[in-house]
């Protein structure tokens, strides 16, 4: 049985268990956070090399996930796992194995993209985070992709350019922008710094800790010791196997403790620049200086009181304690920024959108895919282009002709140029359609480009008069529209 386990962002007590089928149908429960608007499944990752942190891998993407969105109300994250966390569930593996026959895992190995797509949208998923972990001398290398479900993207990413004259008015165009699968940097580092990170011990119990947030002798279940640390205990992580990371006690002891026990934090977090922030002598008080310098710094640990998160940092040779929401974490997956920016983006948080975006740009540099950070480049002009207030200094056409250096023979980037120089400014015709022709030249048949020249083409044809009151000749439009390459025809 493959366990799905869920957790909400703004509370994440959790456990609700999903099996899955090879067809990608859900037998145990009919859906998953039913009434959650947004959330991702974070599939088990493949183990080809058998590093034995395929599991690992997965519930690290998945707590650094709910820690980027953890003041998001009603979003959620599920993970699919082998490994269950109940005694039910463990006795029932070999009983559903023989019913399902294949595993998720399974299916994941046997098709990749298209079937971490299958999964996801078994689950009501928005978007699916994979990959893989393989050996790199005494490293290990953590592949991650991220697949997102076409039809529940392509509304939320379409370009629609109003009529300035009628904002209430029809589109005078669509343009339909699709994320496909996506591929991210591989991260390779030894184990102990994989998973490596500030974590503090938190119960995750329903019934509560009495004797202590629960902890094992060994990775195992039955190995339970008769006490553990304190909720807020600070933990230093050594390793980790499937479900359960190796840590240290303050004292020095090695123990085990389930993922699902430990306080994630960021390894840095990064000042903005627009406003001062608080370095805190103690987390919820008020004593301290501000902050002198961006960063990034490291964080030393992490802690929560009354329910917010401070963070233990150093800086100018002191160190003190800074609230979660007052700084810009720094992630150890880089596609975990990624994630977090569709979130802020369907959420129409578009200038958080942008800052995730551009993290993980910064985290990648030069290391990641092309095309992805293309990708990225083309969500941060739709963030600012959604903005009421925009940036300063920063428009959505400077972000794609960053994005057209990195992927020049796109004919989305250009066919999106257009749509956005007529949203802002309407006597930009003569540059968009250069655009619009330009990405038809490139593909003709490229469904983006093909369906936002169309409409253009029809808006011309049929409200001509809402054009002209727009500074828009539509005759400009017919005419262009006839040298457009026809479909079918060779790339220029």
């Amino acid at each position: 049985m493959v366990v799905i386990l869920i957790a909400l962002s703004g509370s994440v007590t959790a456990g609700e268990g999903v099996c899955l089928n090879d067809a990608g149908r859900i037998s145990c429960v009919d859906r998953a956070l039913p009434h959650v608007a947004q959330k991702a499944v974070v599939l088990e990752f493949i183990d080809p090399s058998n590093t034995g942190y395929g599991e690992a891998a997965s519930r690290l993407m998945w707590r650094e996930t709910l820690t980027a969105i953890r003041n998001m109300r009603g979003r959620g994250v599920l993970l699919a796992t082998r490994s269950g966390d109940t005694a039910p569930q463990r006795e029932n593996w070999d009983e559903l194995l023989r019913e399902f026959g294949m595993d998720p895992v399974q299916i994941l190995q046997g098709s990749f993209h298209p079937g971490a797509l299958r999964l996801g949208k078994a689950l009501d998923g928005q978007m699916v985070a994979w990959g893989g972990v393989v050996k790199s001398d005494t490293r290990v290398a953590l592949h991650s992709f991220l697949s997102v479900i076409p039809e529940v993207w392509k509304p939320i990413l379409e370009i629609k350019v109003p009529l300035a004259s009628d904002p209430t008015a029809p589109a005078l165009a669509r343009l339909p922008v699709e994320i496909d699968r996506l591929a991210f940097a591989p991260v390779i580092a030894e184990p102990d710094v994989l998973f490596g990170s500030p974590v503090s011990a938190r119960c995750n119990l329903d019934a509560g800790c009495p004797n202590g947030v629960p902890i094992k002798s060994a990775p195992e279940e039955q190995a339970r010791l008769p006490t553990g640390p304190v909720e807020g205990t600070p933990l230093k992580i050594i390793g980790a196997r499937g479900k359960w990371l190796n840590v240290e006690l303050p004292a020095g002891e090695r123990v085990w403790m389930n993922f699902y026990h430990a306080e994630f934090g960021p390894i840095a977090v990064t000042i903005p620049p627009d406003r001062p922030v608080m370095l805190r002598n103690a987390p919820g008080t008020l004593q301290g200086g501000q902050l002198q310098t961006q960063g990034p710094h490291r964080v030393e640990s992490v802690r929560r009181t009354s329910g917010v998160l401070w963070y233990q940092i150093s800086s100018e040779h002191r160190s003190g304690w800074v609230k979660e929401d007052e700084v810009e974490p720094v992630h150890r997956l880089p596609a975990v920024h990624f994630l977090a920016g569709l979130y802020r983006y369907g959420a129409a948080q578009y200038p958080r959108a942008e800052r995730e975006f551009r993290a993980f740009l910064h985290g990648e540099t030069s290391r990641g895919d092309p095309v992805t950070h293309a990708m990225a480049l083309q969500l941060i002009a739709l963030s600012r282009l959604k903005q009421d207030v925009k940036p300063p200094g920063a428009s959505p056409e400077e972000a794609l002709s960053e994005a057209l250096k990195l992927t020049p023979f796109n004919p989305t980037l250009y066919s999106m140029r257009a749509a956005i120089r007529l949203t802002e400014e309407p006597k930009s015709l003569p540059a968009a359609l250069n655009d619009v022709t330009h990405a038809l030249s490139l593909y003709p048949d490229h469904p983006a480009a093909r369906a936002f020249a169309g409409s253009l083409a029809a808006s011309a044809e049929r409200r001509p008069q809402a054009l002209r009151a727009d500074g828009i000749d539509p005759t400009a439009i017919l005419e262009a529209a006839e040298a457009f390459p026809p479909p079918g025809s060779l790339p220029r």
